[in-house]
């Protein structure tokens, strides 16, 4: 997912090749394939060198995300702890710190179920993906506050002087005081820079 280029089965595929049937975005790669796909861009995330390469792969993922409930806990399952070093290192480059933070606020949502075309359908499996989409979220939020010095590291990112990053960081603190009241409210008091 890099300009213009996607990764598969480790090949740099320019986009539109095969009618972008190979992008994520077009929803080529899910399920089976995407379990492998996240491992790999974690691994990525991981060893990469630059700050833009980190962002490249969080942009990646995002992609991702945004195919299912399940691909949303697949991502966060793999890289939360990979989120917030990436929020921790890079703290200097605001389009990492950007990429990192839209893909936290997205795993961390409700993913939106799309609109059936046909008005007649039965809604049942539109509400009943409503519901997944709903508890993989809340997962997300509960796995995001378990993990160790998360919300110290939030409200860290959170002085930083730039206006798009507090924005979106104060989204992901809404999304958690909605979905985990009292928890949010526990870990905050157990921080000690939050007092």
């Amino acid at each position: 997912c890099v300009a213009g280029f996607v990764w598969v089965e480790g090949i740099m595929w320019r986009r539109g090749v095969f009618g972008g049937s190979i992008s994520h975005a077009e929803g080529g790669l899910r399920s089976s394939n995407s379990s492998a796909e996240i491992s790999r861009l974690v691994s990525r995330m991981k060893v990469a060198e630059l700050a833009s390469a980190r962002a490249d792969s969080v942009r990646c993922l995002a992609n991702i995300a945004r195919g299912s409930p399940a691909d949303q806990r697949g991502v966060f399952d793999q890289g939360c702890v990979v989120f917030l070093a990436i929020l921790d290192q890079d703290r200097d480059d605001v389009d990492a710190l950007l990429a990192t933070l839209e893909l936290v606020r997205l795993c961390c949502s409700p993913y939106e179920v799309p609109q059936r075309s046909d008005p007649h359908s039965a809604g049942g499996d539109r509400e009943q993906l409503s519901r997944e989409s709903a508890n993989v979220a809340a997962e997300n939020c509960a796995q995001l506050l378990s993990t160790k010095d998360a919300i110290e590291m939030l409200l860290t990112v959170l002085q930083i002087d730039d206006f798009h990053v507090q924005v979106a960081l104060v989204s992901i603190l809404s999304i958690l005081v909605q979905t985990k009241l009292n928890l949010v409210r526990e870990r905050v008091l157990d921080t000690p820079s939050s007092l």
